[in-house]
């Protein structure tokens, strides 16, 4: 039977999560049934009686409740052998054995199937309580263990869905035994399965990466295990399979430190670079071949970022009588241009590294350094100058011809006024024949 005692210092936090638990409460005395259930059903949630273990074991099988309370001797099916059979359907469920009888036999085969708790009748409120606590607290720390392995899994799932999506190889490296773990990528990218490069270790690394990359490597290692760097990245060679050389992205970060501040375990990631360094050493060709070509251009070129000259060739040199790159990079633009046409010319840049359109052509006079003027015709377009957007101008310097132009003008003028005055000459020498005609030079017929 149950006699009551008053429940002391019971969080909420328990008492509500007892109340939402499913009990199962087998046993066949009618009046200890009808007493402890009321008990269950101030005390926890939901609550399914049974008067026999075969019963039991059916509202198991249909409730599937949380937590089982079961008498020992009962008809048809004692506690004990129901306890049993749903062990083989649920080895996690908290199963509390009460009984009147405290005999080591029935205390063993109890601890046999995996009781939970043992309470010998006649049962306190108080006991019954703690029991159901101790299960519920169980019950708690597992659902939280699980909703942790869930969580763990489905984290590593994410990893490895990243690293296949990446195609990166992975390595694990213990600094201090030289022992390493790489995964199936990390061979692949060399051209060999992880099998064909057994045994693994540190000297795997340093056997197929390039010699003066491991300088380097080595280098940024140091680094990082003295905190100087927050993780170690490094770009190096490995001679792959067939015998030439892979660019390799390898990058990673202790992950466990020794108790006295000492590199112990660190890991990290391969990434297969090779086809992006082939682009960048297409590229970085390109851009000499690009050099070159605007280095012998006979029009002088300049770049300029936020107003700021970055870079001139050899006919902007002689053109604007400079000694050297240093006389002129560095310089803003403005100190070239005549003061009524800096607001022009800043506009003009601002519509091409703001907006990238492209201007027209514009005729303008140039200082230069030895403070002489020049006219030119800039021809301006937008660019992109060490990844900053940028202006390169091309100046075709029409001094000569301005020159040209104005002595033709000149010359054109003089020879107007000239012409003028030789019909004006003509003019006032046939009126003065006529006034004065020579005898003998016109007859008339």
């Amino acid at each position: 039977m149950l006699y009551e005692v008053k429940i002391m210092n019971v969080n909420k936090q328990d008492q509500d999560y007892l109340k939402s638990l499913t009990v199962l409460y087998v046993e066949d005395d009618e009046d200890a049934l009808k007493l402890i259930s009321r008990f269950l059903s101030r005390n926890a949630g939901t609550v399914i009686t049974a008067e026999n273990g075969a019963k039991g074991l059916d509202a198991y099988r249909k409730h599937h409740p949380a937590v089982i309370i079961t008498d020992i001797q009962m008809p048809i099916m004692d506690g004990l052998t129901m306890a049993r059979e749903i062990r083989q359907l649920d080895a996690s469920i908290p199963i509390i054995v009460m009984t009147a009888f405290d005999q080591s036999d029935y205390l063993m085969k109890s601890l046999n199937i995996g009781i939970d708790k043992y309470i010998i009748k006649p049962v306190a409120g108080s006991q019954l309580y703690d029991a159901l606590l101790t299960c519920a607290h169980r019950m708690l720390v597992d659902e939280q263990l699980k909703q942790a392995q869930a969580m763990l899994k489905d984290e590593r799932q994410r990893l490895a869905n990243i690293i296949e999506g990446t195609r990166a190889g992975t390595w694990e490296w213990n600094v201090k035994t030289g022992e390493t773990i790489f995964n199936e990528r990390w061979a692949e990218i060399i051209g060999y399965k992880l099998t064909d490069i057994d045994p693994i270790s540190i000297d795997t690394w340093i056997k197929f990466t390039h010699p003066n990359d491991l300088v380097v490597s080595n280098d940024l290692l140091e680094k990082h295990f003295n905190k100087k760097l927050p993780y170690y990245e490094c770009e190096v060679r490995m001679r792959h399979k067939d015998g030439h050389w892979v660019w390799v992205h390898d990058r990673g970060k202790v992950a466990t430190w020794t108790d006295d501040e000492k590199p112990l375990v660190m890991s990290g990631t391969h990434q297969d670079i090779t086809d992006r360094k082939r682009l960048e050493e297409g590229l970085k060709q390109r851009e000499e071949q690009y050099r070159l070509l605007i280095e012998t251009l006979p029009l002088a070129v300049l770049v300029h970022t936020h107003g700021k000259i970055v870079y001139v060739n050899r006919a902007f040199l002689t053109m604007f009588k400079a000694s050297s790159l240093g006389e002129v990079v560095g310089m803003r633009v403005i100190e070239l241009v005549p003061p009524e046409l800096i607001d022009t010319v800043e506009e003009r840049r601002r519509i091409m590294t703001e907006e990238n359109r492209i201007v027209p052509p514009m005729e303008l006079n140039l200082r230069c350094m030895d403070g002489t003027i020049i006219t030119a015709v800039s021809t301006p377009m937008p660019v992109i100058f060490q990844e900053q957007s940028a202006v390169l101008a091309a100046l075709y310097d029409i001094t000569e011809s301005k020159r040209n132009e104005i002595e033709l003008q000149k010359a054109h003028k003089l020879l107007h006024i000239q012409v003028r005055e030789i019909a004006d000459l003509q003019a006032k020498l046939q009126e003065w024949v006529i006034r004065n005609p020579l005898p003998g030079l016109f007859k008339s017929r």
